[in-house]
This record gives C-alpha cells, structure tokens and sequence, in this order.
C-alpha cells in the first residue's frame, strides 16, 4: 500500500482511475465522479489514498501499484 503523508503525493493515475470506477458505478460524468471522489474522504473519515486504493481493488482485484518513495 502507499506509503505517503498526504493527496498530493498520490499519482494523478491512481485518481483518474478512481474517477474512471465512480463513472462506471455511477453512470456519471467525469465532474459529477469528481465532486463524488471529493465529498467522500469528509464523509467517511478516509483519506484520499485509501479511498482510491479500495475502489481500484474492488474493480481488478488487486491493489494499484503504488510508486513507492
């Protein structure tokens, strides 16, 4: 799992595929998955890089391969 301290370490990639799942799941525009992906972290009291690495997880069945510092 990523090993950073904060969002802006987490690769655009790994977010563009997170937006790309909430999509998918949502049927939604990329704006609409965008402002979904920014209300949750608040929401559910998850940071930005777990919440990415679940739904990835959940979508391949595998984690993302996280750069690791």
């Amino acid at each position: 799992m990523f090993q950073g301290t904060g969002p802006a370490e987490i690769p655009v990639p790994i977010i563009d595929q997170a937006l790309e799942v909430i999509m998918g799941q949502r049927r939604c525009t990329a704006d609409v998955a965008f402002g979904i992906r920014r209300s949750a972290p608040q929401h559910g009291n998850v940071e930005l890089r777990d919440l990415c690495t679940q739904m990835i997880t959940s979508m391949t069945g595998h984690p993302p391969d996280w750069p690791l510092p």
